[in-house]
């Protein structure tokens, strides 16, 4: 894996002089980004990162409901095996359009 630097303008990094405090959130139970994040460039950052995430989450659901199903596939496949070649067609049809939906996201 690479590490990209990302070399921010100084009016994005100004807010960093100081510590972050209450006026830096709206009131009422929500929260908005903090002033770090008002410019376009950080709101870019910080979508990114929320899109990373989720595809991180996605993948790891896919990968947990991969494992389930293989198994499932395998102890039918015991139990049932003339029925073999279609529990791991379904397994596959699910795995490829998991790691299709990874890819969109």
């Amino acid at each position: 894996m690479t590490h990209t630097t990302v070399n921010l303008p100084p009016a994005v990094l100004a807010p960093l002089d100081r510590a972050l405090t209450a006026a830096d959130f709206s009131s009422g139970g929500r929260t908005t980004l903090p002033a770090l994040a008002q410019g376009p460039l950080a709101r870019k950052l910080v979508t990114e990162n929320y899109r990373e995430q989720s595809r991180a989450m996605l993948a790891s659901t896919a990968l947990d409901n991969t494992a389930a199903l293989s198994s499932m596939a395998a102890h039918l496949s015991a139990v049932a095996p003339y029925g073999h070649y279609c529990y791991y067609a379904i397994v596959q049809a699910y795995t490829i359009g998991a790691v299709n939906a990874i890819a969109r996201c």
